[in-house]
């Protein structure tokens, strides 16, 4: 049925005419009445025609523009929707443009001597008010010592027990080496305040022939769509 569709708008009055009768055989109307306005095409009309657009043969591309914007005026429902497509078609047919990086923004002094944000000024604190001692007249309480170890120590006349050199080396074995102090990376520190660096440059892509083709077949089909047999209300 495309195929049959997109011949009714061909170019040679042959394939033409012999198309529009197999048209309207195939939809009950009488195939030598060429007076009768051919039945529409099924709403899905678009699906096979937008890439015939850019089709190397040129007698296809403009029998596919031409049958495009007459299906677009027998079914104004869906022109918004299909001119939309073609727009968006010819705009992504464009080259991708190239970039030449963003530059670095400038740091102010104060950011530029420091690599650490500036902090908030110092909050003032309100001085803590000490209670005041009340005396009650009972006397002070003192520390107890041990009355064992004060009893052992008048019998035997030592003082407390000292730590030999071989149980200090022996604790000091149990707590393990002594950890080492943990240093920080002044570069990897810096590089977290930093800001971020300016984009690659990107080349710009090269122009084809596929995309002139598509963009040539977008543009011939909106020019059918201002062809008055074409029928399309803006």
């Amino acid at each position: 049925e495309n195929r049959i569709w997109l011949n009714c708008f061909d170019a040679k009055d042959r394939i033409k005419s012999a198309a529009r009768k197999a048209w309207r055989v195939a939809h009950g109307q009488d195939a030598e009445d060429e007076n009768t306005p051919l039945a529409p095409p099924s709403k899905m009309y678009a699906v096979p025609l937008l890439p015939l657009l850019s089709q190397e043969d040129t007698s296809i591309a403009h029998a596919a523009a031409a049958s495009l914007a007459a299906a677009m005026g027998m079914h104004p429902d869906s022109a918004r929707k299909n001119i939309v497509k073609l727009c968006e078609t010819y705009i992504s047919s464009f080259p991708a443009p190239g970039s030449d990086g963003e530059e670095e923004k400038p740091q102010s002094a104060a950011a530029a001597s420091s690599p650490f944000p500036v902090p908030p000024p110092p909050v003032a604190k309100k001085p803590i008010k000490e209670k005041p001692v009340i005396n009650t007249g009972l006397p002070k309480k003192t520390k107890k010592t041990s009355s064992v170890s004060s009893s052992m120590a008048k019998i035997t006349g030592t003082g407390a027990p000292r730590k030999s050199a071989a149980t200090k080396k022996m604790l000091a074995k149990s707590l393990g080496p002594p950890k080492k102090e943990r240093t920080l990376d002044k570069n990897a520190l810096m590089g977290q305040f930093k800001a971020p660096t300016a984009a690659k440059k990107v080349a710009a892509e090269d122009d084809s022939e596929s995309k002139v083709a598509v963009r040539m077949g977008v543009l011939r089909a909106i020019s059918s769509l201002t062809e008055a047999s074409a029928n399309v209300q803006p």
